[in-house]
This record gives C-alpha cells, sequence and structure tokens, in this order.
C-alpha cells in the first residue's frame, strides 16, 4: 500500500497463477495421453511376442523338417549346423586355452621380476663384511622364489600347452620345457670367490633371458587365438543369419 503497487502486484499474481493452471491442464492431458499410447504399445508388445514365439515354433518344426529330407537344403542344412558347432568347439577351446595363458603370463611376469632383482643385488654381493653377506643373501632369497615358481610355471605350462593343442592339433603348440636345471646351485651360499659370483650371474642372465622367450611366444600364441576367435565369432554370425534364410525361405 506504502508503495502504491499493491493491485499490480495481485494482477501479476494473478497472471503466473493462471499461466500454471493452465500448464498444468495441458500436462495431464498430455499424461492421459502417454498412458493411452503405452498401453497401446504393450499390447502390440504382447502380439509382438506371441508372433515370435509362433514364428520361433514353425522355423524350428523346418528344420526338423529339412533334417529329415536328402534334399539340397536339407544337406547345406547340415552342413551349417556341423560348422557352427566345429565354431562353437573351437572357441570354447580358446577361452580356456586363454585362461590358462593369461595365469601363464602373470607367473612368467613375477618369475622376471624376481629375477631381476637377484641379477641387481648381484652386482654388489661380491663385496666383503656384513653389508656384501646382506646383498648376498637377496640374491639368493630371489632366486630361492623364482625356483618355486619354476615349479608352478611348468605346471601351468604343461597345461596351456595341451589346450593350445587342443585349439591348433597340427601345429602351433608351444612344446616349451622350462629348465629347471638352470636353477641349481644358484642357492649355494659358498661362491664367495669373483669368478663363481660371475657365474651365477651369468645363469641368472641366462635364466631371465630364456624365460623373456618363453613369455614373448606365450604372449603372441594369445594374440593370434584373440584374433582367430574373432574371427570364429564371426564366421558363426554369418552361419546364423544363413541357417534362417534357409529355413525361411526354404
Amino acid at each position: 500500500n506504502i508503495l502504491g503497487s499493491k493491485e499490480e502486484q495481485l494482477e501479476k499474481e494473478r497472471q503466473e497463477y493462471l499461466q500454471l493452471s493452465l500448464k498444468f491442464d495441458e500436462l495431464k492431458e498430455s499424461i492421459k495421453l502417454k498412458e493411452f499410447e503405452l498401453e497401446v504399445l504393450e499390447k502390440k508388445v504382447g502380439q509382438f511376442k506371441a508372433s515370435e514365439k509362433r514364428l520361433n515354433k514353425l522355423k524350428r518344426e523346418r528344420e526338423a523338417y529339412l533334417l529329415r529330407t536328402s534334399s539340397p537344403d536339407g544337406k547345406r542344412l547340415r552342413k551349417i549346423i556341423n560348422d557352427m558347432d566345429d565354431l562353437t568347439r573351437f572357441t570354447t577351446d580358446i577361452k580356456e586355452a586363454g585362461a590358462l595363458g593369461d595365469q601363464l603370463v602373470g607367473d612368467l611376469n613375477k618369475m622376471i621380476s624376481l629375477l631381476r632383482k637377484a641379477r641387481n643385488w648381484g652386482r654388489w654381493d661380491m663385496h666383503g663384511g656384513k653389508q656384501g653377506r646382506m646383498y648376498k643373501y637377496q640374491k639368493h632369497t630371489n632366486i630361492d622364489r623364482a625356483k618355486q615358481m619354476a615349479y608352478r610355471i611348468q605346471n601351468v605350462m604343461s597345461g596351456f600347452d595341451r589346450e593350445v593343442r587342443d585349439v591348433y592339433p597340427d601345429h602351433r603348440g608351444i612344446s616349451i620345457k622350462f629348465d629347471l636345471d638352470r636353477f641349481n646351485g644358484f642357492t649355494d651360499l659358498f661362491f664367495d670367490n669373483l669368478i663363481s659370483d660371475w657365474i651365477v650371474q651369468q645363469k641368472i642372465v641366462n635364466s631371465l633371458n630364456n624365460v623373456k622367450a618363453i613369455l614373448d611366444r606365450v604372449t603372441r600364441i594369445l594374440q593370434s587365438m584373440d584374433v582367430d576367435e574373432e574371427k570364429a565369432n564371426k564366421d558363426f554370425e554369418m552361419l546364423v543369419l544363413e541357417k534362417d534364410r534357409l529355413i525361411v525361405g526354404a
């Protein structure tokens, strides 16, 4: 009242209320329309599922009929199904081999880390005194751990080799035997002279290079299997489409 704008404010609020009221009514009608559309669509979905179920039943009946015949379509259908079964077995073998291969890669990397530590400590273990004995202890501790890891790796590698041969029965088996004899004598704590320590260091380097070579080969085999698995999946999808076209169009 003091500002002399009461009527103006009331009019403004009336207009805002009217606008909101109209918007509210509009939204109510829109919700009703959406609910109606949703009901129509749900009915269509139900009809579609029923039709899809019926279609699948007819396709199974048609497939069974063709498989009993000696017609060209029947022969082709049997060939497609056999090829699909082969691809399924192939990809299953790849997955099984890949699981062991991943485990093997992890173990090989752990062994490489242990051998690197042994090699690094070995550069200092020729010093005399308490510090030299500490370096020597660290080197042989890591060698001992690497030797224990070698037994585990040999076991996993044998399993991986068998799985790879299931995937590629004619070739590509890794056939790598992990030479545990390379570690024999590493833990002999009586290597105190320079020549003996140098020999041990050289054995560590040789073993490290051997493990790296095995890791590289295993990695390449896994990469090759990944490529073959992707191709097999694509071939399987193509066979599914061809099978469907053959059944529906026969």
